[in-house]
């Protein structure tokens, strides 16, 4: 069994009964009360009077009687008026400390509580920690996948860098072939420009001459005409003057029978 001990007021323990042996506190009229809570049914006594205690109290717990014989420290002698005064004052001592030490276990009771609450507490946040520490681990592993694509995005752009001189120079020269193919297609347009003014010219000219050459055969066929009809005339002269003929004279021919082109067909070349 553990007991509580008070001395001069100030309450410690428990103490087993080998460490009060050990306490140079401990004496004989020391107050001391088992672990249990201390109530009116256990209330303080002094060592010397459990059993318990006795054989770890101090050499000195024996009192030299009047008769020079010895008698144990816990035998009670007899009762004075300045005893029952001091008993009264222990007493109320006894239940001040009885208050304090009440209240020192309400504290406890509550302390017990508290430390509940904070270990539920520390679990919750034991187990959000372990949460973030899930993500930590889960984001850690993105930025080492972020640090090596990073890598390979660096050496795509070492890469790129190498070949700038190269797309440069390839930009330049596509810039030379856009210039020399536009000053050949400006080349081009201005002789076909040329060319069609040229034709233009030519068709002009051998249209001229056609409506010349028409003319001038329709001029002979004019003249063809007024021979045939000289002729046609002659000839039913001649044959009037054996006898009358019913043969009726011969039409002189159109322009379009002897196959000349038309002249407005010119303009179309």
């Amino acid at each position: 069994m553990r007991y509580w001990l008070c001395v001069r007021g100030r309450v410690s323990g428990p103490f087993s009964p080998e460490e009060l042996a050990a306490n140079p506190d401990f004496r004989a009229a020391a107050l001391v009360c088992p672990e249990e809570r201390p109530d009116r049914a256990q209330p303080w006594t002094r060592a010397d009077r459990l059993d318990g205690l006795r054989s770890v109290l101090p050499p000195d717990y024996h009192l030299t009687t009047p008769g020079g014989g010895r008698e144990p420290a816990w035998l009670p002698r007899d009762p004075t008026i300045s005893d029952a005064a001091a008993a009264h004052s222990l007493e109320d001592g006894i239940r001040a400390l009885e208050a304090r030490l009440t209240a020192a276990l309400e504290r406890l009771r509550n302390r017990d509580v508290e430390q509940a609450a904070l270990k539920r507490d520390i679990r919750r946040k034991e187990t959000a920690l372990n949460a973030l520490r899930r993500v930590l681990s889960a984001l850690t592993e993105r930025l080492q996948a972020l640090a090596g694509m990073h890598e390979a995005l660096r050496a795509t752009q070492e890469r790129i860098g190498s070949q700038g001189d190269t797309l440069d120079d390839f930009r330049q020269r596509l810039h030379g072939i856009r210039l020399e193919t536009a000053a050949a297609l400006s080349t081009a347009e201005e002789a076909a420009r040329r060319t069609a003014a040229e034709a233009r010219a030519l068709v002009a000219e051998a249209q001229g001459q056609v409506e010349a050459a028409l003319r001038a055969a329709a001029e002979a066929l004019d003249a063809a005409s007024k021979t045939e009809m000289r002729a046609a005339a002659a000839e039913r002269l001649a044959r009037r003057k054996p006898g009358k003929s019913r043969r009726s004279p011969r039409p002189p021919s159109a322009p379009g029978d002897l196959d000349f082109p038309d002249p407005t067909s010119i303009d179309g070349l």
